[in-house]
């Protein structure tokens, strides 16, 4: 069974109202165009109607004419001239800190004392252990004095009664025993002490000897001897004294302290870390394949994140006749005269290959790539009140240096204004109304 869908009824000419009233407003419409005259056509480079399209907002940027040269363009690091850790070379308590982080300090400036008590006591008993063996050669050196001779003299002479009176009185004591009159002990005790008083001869009479000969040449050179040994040991000792105040022999910053006062180091201990005062060096690393057409002496400029603004002019102070086997790229050193650029910092740098010239550089976000290549829209001149149009230009750009961009080829000359900002929304015969100037990068191409 078919169904059939049932309409509402409506009254006659209903459905045919509304198309009745949209034929009579166009014609209505028509009639108004017919009698207005024709908008004027309008072009990229002349003036438009009141009536035209609304003007494109946009921003723009100067071409300016800057001194550039061609250039490799490296990033590296600021390194200082010199940099140490400090070490004590000795055992002890640290008596004194004279400087903190931050702090500069002049060469031979003591930045680490340690208690140097103990080492002054040693040096104290080297120099005594010096004037003795000094005494004694010279002593050696000026030979035996006359009163020396003739005590040693005297003390043999004694030496000769002592033996005299220990040989009579064994002779009595023999005497006296063939008539058992003493006893063996007796006999005993006597003949030892004569051997004894006969030694003491001897020995007094070697001395003598050795007095009325002088002094031996190998004496002489023996106590020599003695006194280098006690004079080197007095050196050691008074190095050490010296070594209880801990410098860097050169101009320097501290950059880490690494002991305390009161804190017991071993010989060897770490104590701070110095940089050099003298202004840091840039090191880059050079691609070997840009080795040959970099020396010594080219310019450099250099520029810091830490100081954006500014550009530092230095040269290539030397290259490092080996490449780094990781990297395959030769160690570079950059001198540049800025106490500014401090160890650590990061720099980027171009390496000039030629002497700069003027040349046409604009701000980067100019140019735009469209289906016939890179182009920029210049503003055109504009008539009276009306707002400018714009010209295309093609062009062909080469390096781009702190956010501007070299031209190599095309239609600009120096104070041009081009499109930045609102390009995308151009059109043929827009056109422009100009909100503010972008700025024309962030620094010079050269200097």
């Amino acid at each position: 069974m078919r169904m059939r869908r049932i309409r509402p009824a409506c009254p006659p000419g209903y459905a045919r109202l509304p198309i009745l009233s949209v034929l009579a407003m166009l014609a209505c419409l028509l009639a108004t165009a017919c009698n207005e005259d024709p908008a004027p056509s309008s072009g990229g480079g002349g003036g438009g109607a009141s009536s035209g399209p609304p003007p494109v907002n946009v921003k723009t940027t100067t071409v300016q004419e800057l001194a550039y040269a061609p250039a490799i363009e490296l990033i590296g690091e600021m390194r200082p001239l010199q940099k140490v850790t400090l070490a004590s070379e000795l055992s002890g308590r640290i008596d004194s800190i004279t400087a903190r982080v931050g702090d500069n300090l002049s060469a031979g400036r003591a930045l680490v004392q340690i208690d140097d008590s103990e080492y002054r006591a040693r040096l104290a008993i080297a120099e005594a252990n010096l004037n003795e063996a000094e005494l004694a050669l010279a002593e050696a050196r000026s030979g035996s004095r006359p009163e020396d001779i003739a005590a040693q003299q005297a003390a043999v002479q004694q030496a000769e009664a002592g033996r005299d009176d220990a040989a009579d009185r064994l002779a009595r004591l023999e005497q006296l025993s063939a008539g058992n009159v003493v006893s063996e002990s007796e006999l005993v005790t006597a003949r030892n002490a004569l051997r004894e008083s006969q030694a003491a001869l001897e020995e007094e009479q070697r001395v003598l000897d050795r007095l009325l000969a002088g002094t031996r040449q190998e004496q002489v050179d023996s106590a020599a001897a003695r006194v280098e040994s006690a004079r080197r040991a007095q050196e050691l000792a008074a190095l050490d004294v010296e070594r209880c105040s801990i410098a860097a022999d050169f101009d320097a910053s501290v950059t880490m302290l690494l002991v305390e006062v009161g804190q017991y180091v071993n010989a060897g201990s770490p104590l701070a870390e110095l940089v050099s005062s003298e202004p840091a060096e840039a090191w880059f690393s050079l691609p070997e394949q840009q080795r040959d057409v970099i020396g010594n002496g080219t310019a450099v400029e250099l520029r810091a994140d830490a100081i954006p603004d500014e550009v530092f002019l230095g040269t290539v102070a030397g290259i490092s006749a080996a490449a780094d086997p990781s990297t395959r790229q030769f160690p570079l050193r950059v001198t540049a005269s800025e106490a500014r650029l401090l160890p650590g910092m990061s720099v980027r740098a171009r390496l000039l290959l030629t002497e700069p010239a003027p040349r046409l550089l604009f701000s980067q976000d100019a140019a735009y790539d469209s289906r016939m290549g890179q182009v920029v829209y210049r503003v055109a001149p504009s008539s009276g009140e009306d707002p400018p149009g714009f010209e295309t230009i093609p062009v062909v750009l080469g390096e781009r240096v702190d956010g501007l961009v070299v031209l190599e080829e095309g239609n600009l000359s120096a104070g041009d204004q081009l499109v930045t900002r609102g390009k995308e929304s151009l059109f043929e015969g827009a056109k422009l109304r100009i909100q503010q100037q972008s700025p024309p990068g962030s620094g010079e191409a050269a200097k």
